[in-house]
């Protein structure tokens, strides 16, 4: 029996990255229904809107989850704070409620996991959510730039943390 308001919402998480952005749409905070990564070039910030947009549309969440880069702990660029930005305009438009989450707020979440580290926190998400460990990416190198399937398991952090 589901018991909380929340429990048949759909909610869609965007997470932004310089390739592109990774997306989970939940059915209420543990149903995985999709996710994935879309990649953008060119003009990135018009292409992730218009593939949000598609989201949208296609699957008619009640809330949108995004990161909030004014919090702690948040270091992104000009690009993708505007980005943000234009997705929650959109989500307006489209009468979605949002909901944005800091780094520190994710972490602080995941502390409770003993998850420090962005990839401590993907394996933690792919220990609770079966569908998730043949996505999971290995551990980064310092020299290498961080695997675009990393923002699905970002995206998914902002719905464990709401």
């Amino acid at each position: 029996m589901k018991n909380n308001i929340t429990d048949d919402l759909l909610i869609l998480s965007i997470f932004p990255s310089t390739r592109g952005f990774g997306f989970a749409l939940f059915e209420g905070a543990w149903i995985p229904v999709d996710w994935g990564f879309r990649h953008a070039s060119g003009d990135k910030n018009a292409i992730c809107v218009q593939k949000v947009q598609s989201l949208i549309k296609r699957f008619k969440p009640g809330l949108l989850l995004l990161e909030d880069c004014a919090g702690d702990g948040s270091n992104r660029g000009d690009r993708v704070e505007k980005l943000i930005a234009e997705i929650e305009k959109l989500s307006l438009i489209n009468k979605v409620a949002v909901k944005k989450y800091s780094r520190a707020q994710i972490q602080e979440c995941f502390a409770q996991l003993e998850a420090k580290t962005k990839h401590e926190i993907a394996e933690a998400i792919a220990r609770a959510l079966p569908e998730f460990p043949p996505q999971l990416p290995p551990p980064r190198k310092i020299w290498l730039p961080e695997d675009y399937r990393m923002s699905i398991f970002d995206a998914v952090s902002l719905i464990f943390t709401h």
